[in-house]
């Protein structure tokens, strides 16, 4: 009979930013290997968590696996007996490990031949004995960014475990971890004296935990914070933004309007929001006009209905947070953000690549590349007020020799999340041009993969430069990524990279401006391992995953005819530029003319001719050719080689299409393969020529 299942973990206090991905890795292991047994269950696991369990409840699990007979094969027919009949080492071996008898064989034809097999019986088994194999499975799989030892045990855990509730309808599973044995207890709110509560049965689990003041479901939670927030609030806004980790912080919510001394609104909002929300995990509340007030909303894990010494102690420690706030802001302005520079030859960016006044030195050299490139500067927002060349370069240089002087700054030293959004307001209110403090703080973005992009074009010359400037001395001591690993988050660097010149439209060859970064590390005497092609490559594939992203019309086999086409002729070669616009727009081309109606025809005759011309075929030409099936195909190529020079990727795919007829009638007409072997290679040498028009665009061999 089907019966619901339950298992809670009790735990010490859980890392809140870690609880999300547990239960999630928890419920994963378990829904796999459920399947993996043969184990049917009602859909839909459900998940609970507070900062001391993780939960999951299954609905209508099968009291067992189903009994089958499986087929086990063996050897074929013909490696089972020798010549004589008698059975070979092979087959003896395969039935001993079966636990069978020759007569116990069975004959399994299949397209290979006749291979020899044996029925295995597998019984049922009960879910009761599995259960215990499949927790300590998904124990093991669990993404532990830290653990710990507790007590004179040598296991490791995130937390020391303290409780173990697993039951199977409302029978107690056999099992043990950690040394825990499971029962059907669990532990109420820790403020109620930590009370034991007995669950007689799944169904009953969160009622009871709820009289205990505990709400087991984060959902619940986070609902319950948002409206309570929402009332306090009133008219106003309340900064939600750490929600997901205050939810995991209480199992009982109690929302309390806090306040703190308006004098410190004189402090940049950024700041203040910052100290509150990262330092703090309060929400701050923010007036129709999105102007911080002089109140927050603090969330308790207390069951107590008089909150005034929480209110007080939170006001207190916001009070003091904001109070070093103001005090490093002050200071702070006092000194030129430039006089700063000097700081930054005491702060390491890596061990083999110098400082992070070495890394400023070569981003202004860097930056101001950029700024010269044609590409960029005829595409500039006039809005700007740049009105020439020189004004984009020096205010693109001018920006790079103040973009990391805040990291010195005593404000970013005990706010780093700060860093860039304090450079901006300190050289803004040192007189330092919209365009330059605005590139100050944009030039981190984007943070994440998709995240806000820079929105002027000296903010993206710069987050360009650093992080140009990032991959290229990382790759030069051999620090890139390696599968999973990517410690400095050299992909996301490239994909922000991808990003920025899509949005802006620059048409800039990646491959030149990495040369121009390597020489600005050898002119500050720092020698690199060669990494053009490598990183060049690098760039590739981030292209066309970028592609495969933002484009998802585009098919995955196109994204790659045009990457293996361009991954060629870079290792070949062939061409010593990379440029982001010109594979989207090839992309973008490749894909159309294959969605039309005469595109897949004429793929496979491509296919077809690329299956005819042997790898590595050299060309004899082809004067000799007199059937009209010949010399039609002649003509085209002729014709349409000619029309393809200096035509957009479009039109020079439009082109192509016009070789179906004409190679459609020549295969229908012509054998290629004939006997004549001087005929043969003129007819393969057609057929090369017509091919090299098709390989000068894409690898057709991925479509």
């Amino acid at each position: 009979m089907n019966q619901d299942f339950l298992l809670e973990l009790g735990c010490a206090e859980l890392p809140a930013g870690q609880i999300d991905a547990l239960i999630e890795a928890l419920k994963k292991s378990f829904e796999t290997q459920l399947k993996a047994y043969g184990l049917k269950f009602n859909a839909g696991i459900e998940c609970f968590s507070t900062p001391r369990r993780l939960a999951l409840r299954i609905h209508q699990l099968a009291d067992a696996t189903e009994a089958q007979t499986l087929e086990r094969r063996g050897p074929s027919k013909a490696q089972g007996f020798d010549s004589e009949g008698n059975p070979s080492k092979a087959l003896l071996g395969f039935l001993q490990s079966a636990n069978a008898k020759i007569e116990d064989l069975i004959e399994v034809p299949t397209d290979k031949g006749i291979w020899l097999a044996v029925k295995v019986n597998k019984p049922a088994q009960k879910t009761t004995d599995l259960l215990p194999l499949i927790l300590n499975e998904a124990i093991k799989s669990l993404p532990l960014k830290k653990s710990m030892r507790w007590g004179d045990h040598s296991f490791n855990f995130v937390r020391p475990l303290y409780w173990l509730l697993m039951l199977y309808g409302e029978e107690i599973v056999n099992a043990e971890v950690f040394g825990i044995k499971a029962g059907r207890i669990t532990r109420g709110h820790r403020f109620e004296g930590d009370q034991t509560i007995s669950i007689a049965m799944p169904s009953e689990y969160e009622q009871k935990l709820e009289k205990a003041f505990v709400i087991a479901s984060p959902e619940k939670r986070k609902i319950m914070i948002t409206e309570q927030a929402q009332a306090l609030a009133g008219n106003n806004e309340t900064g939600l933004h750490t929600l997901n980790e205050v939810v995991n912080l209480v199992e009982w919510p109690q929302a309390i309007l806090c306040n703190f001394n308006p004098k410190y609104l004189e402090v940049p909002q950024a700041v203040l929001i910052s100290a509150m929300e990262t330092h703090q995990r309060v929400f701050p509340i923010l007036d129709q006009k999105k102007k911080l007030t002089a109140e927050f909303i603090t969330v308790s894990n207390n069951i107590d209905k008089d909150t005034s010494e929480i209110k007080l102690g939170n006001e207190k420690v916001i009070s003091a947070r904001l109070s070093d706030a103001e005090f490093f802001y002050v200071s702070d302005k006092k000194i030129p953000l430039e006089q700063h520079l000097d700081s930054l030859k005491k702060i390491s960016f890596q061990e083999k690549l110098g400082s992070i006044y070495d890394k400023v030195e070569r981003i202004k050299k860097l930056s101001g590349y950029l700024a010269s490139l044609p590409s960029i500067f005829k595409t500039i927002d006039q809005r700007s007020g740049l009105m020439t060349e020189n004004d984009l370069r020096k205010h693109a240089e001018r920006a790079a020799i103040l973009c990391k002087c805040d990291l010195a700054t005593d404000m970013v030293q005990e706010f780093p999340e700060l860093q860039g959004q304090m450079g901006a307001t300190y050289a803004m209110s040192q007189g330092e041009s919209e365009d330059v403090y605005w590139a100050i703080e944009n030039h981190y973005k984007p943070k994440t993969r998709g995240g806000e992009l820079p929105h002027k074009n000296t903010g993206a010359i710069l987050a360009i430069a650093d992080k140009l400037d990032t991959l290229v001395g990382l790759f030069g001591i051999g620090e890139k990524p390696s599968g999973s690993g990517d410690p400095y988050a050299l992909r996301r660097q490239a994909l922000g990279i991808i990003a920025i010149l899509q949005k802006f439209n620059w048409d800039i060859d990646l491959v030149a401006c990495i040369k121009h970064s390597h020489s600005t590390f050898t002119d500050h005497g720092v020698k690199l391992q060669p990494l053009e092609q490598e990183l060049s490559e690098f760039f590739l594939d981030r292209m066309a995953q970028s592609c495969l992203d933002d484009h998802p019309d585009i098919a995955t086999n196109v994204v790659n005819a045009v990457k293996s086409k361009m991954q060629k002729d870079l290792l070949n070669k062939k061409r010593e530029d990379l440029n982001l616009l010109e594979f989207l727009e090839n992309a973008r081309a490749l894909n159309e003319i294959l969605k039309s109606v005469n595109g897949e025809p004429l793929l496979q005759l491509v296919k077809r001719a690329k299956n005819i011309v042997p790898n590595g075929f050299s060309p004899i030409g082809y004067q000799e050719l007199k059937e009209p099936a010949e010399q039609g195909l002649v003509k085209s190529y002729a014709e349409i080689s000619s029309h393809m020079q200096g035509r957009s990727f479009t039109e020079k795919y439009e082109s192509l299409l016009a070789f179906k007829s004409p190679l459609a009638q020549f295969f229908d007409d012509i054998m290629v393969m004939c006997d004549d072997e001087t005929l043969k290679k003129q007819r393969l040498s057609l057929l090369f020529d017509v091919l090299s028009l098709f390989d000068l665009l894409a690898d057709f061999s991925c479509l």
